[in-house]
């Protein structure tokens, strides 16, 4: 019977380990304006490097700059979501307001797309 149990056991921890995690993906393409200086520049990306801590849900931001797009974007940030609902909470943080506010004086343009993987 103890056999039989750890059998289970460790058929279930093998099971729970092989399920798939789906992941909620939020990317951001952005575009710096042409007078922005790098101060501010580094402002606005750390605040996304402190949103997993601040977020649940939000698992992980990568930042990668970009030096040959066809859409002459300088910057992807990817924002990994452990769902989509997890974006609803991004939205309203007040630090996504803040992001926001900074996008309006050094974006000069950006696009986004989502996906799950």
């Amino acid at each position: 019977m103890k056999k039989f149990t750890l059998f289970l056991l460790c058929f279930s921890a093998f099971c729970l380990s092989c399920q798939e995690t789906t992941e909620f993906h939020h990317v951001l393409l952005y575009r710096w304006a042409d007078d922005v200086e790098g101060p501010k520049k580094e402002k606005f990306l750390e605040i996304f490097k402190g949103l997993p801590s601040k977020i649940e849900g939000l698992n992980n931001v990568s930042l990668d700059l970009i030096t040959n797009s066809s859409e002459d974007h300088d910057i992807l940030i990817t924002l990994h979501f452990s769902s989509d609902d997890n974006i609803k909470t991004y939205q309203n943080h007040p630090d996504h307001k803040t992001i926001e506010l900074m996008a309006a004086d050094i974006i000069q343009d950006y696009d986004f797309f989502q996906f799950t993987k």
